[in-house]
């Protein structure tokens, strides 16, 4: 399933935002379909249960805490910081990271959603659902 990125004024947008193809030449609100590579299937998971459970309310210090562990059942090595309006992910050796920052908006804690999304993460902690099966079910 490939991703949609926006190239804007600003940089470059999808479930993450990277540093490399900004796009400073465009006016402000423009916004153009732009290619760029997808994240490794485990990374766009964690991406994806990122931006879910923080859009369903999930607290900052169990969010960071939960990503981390579904990284390590993962194999990933991963540091979180969430604040109300994004979230930073990092993923790899400390000199060979990659980081990817999720725009997001505050929202009200929608505490079904959350549960149903939480019971995904859960699952793929305890090596039940693998990833990708995973990802198509909090989208």
């Amino acid at each position: 399933m490939g991703d949609r990125w926006v190239r804007t004024r600003r940089g470059l947008y999808n479930s993450a935002m990277t540093t490399q193809g900004a796009d400073t030449t465009q006016g402000a609100g423009q916004e153009q379909a732009a290619e760029s590579p997808p994240a490794d299937g485990n990374v766009g998971f964690v991406l994806a249960l990122a931006r879910a459970l923080h859009h369903h309310g999930y607290p900052a210090n169990l969010l960071e805490q939960a990503l981390e562990r579904v990284c390590a059942r993962l194999g990933l090595r991963g540091q979180f910081f969430s604040v109300p309006t994004a979230l930073f992910a990092s993923f790899g050796a400390d000199g060979d990271q990659r980081t990817h920052l999720l725009r997001l908006l505050p929202a009200s804690v929608e505490l079904d959603k959350l549960v149903a999304v939480d019971a995904v993460r859960r699952a793929v902690v305890a090596g039940v659902v693998e990833p990708g099966p995973a990802t198509d079910r909090i989208r």
